[in-house]
């Protein structure tokens, strides 16, 4: 799972050390419950950027193209 999350585009939140483990812990608790997790698009002003080029969504999303 850690390999796949790296290969996500540009970082456009900077999230502190803490803020990245809670949300992982998260992550993984939603996991256990045999929910699906992906990276998801992160807000930049006014639209979520997920750094596929040409990626026409403007609202929250999957980071990653074929998720599933």
């Amino acid at each position: 799972m850690a390999q796949m999350w790296g290969n996500v585009g540009p970082r456009v939140a900077q999230l502190s050390p803490l803020e990245r483990v809670r949300l992982r812990r998260v992550a993984v608790r939603y996991a256990i419950h045999g929910w699906e997790v992906t990276p998801g698009a992160c807000l930049a002003r006014s639209r979520f950027v997920c750094g596929r080029a040409g990626c026409p969504t403007v609202g929250c999303h999957p980071a990653l193209e074929n998720w599933e």
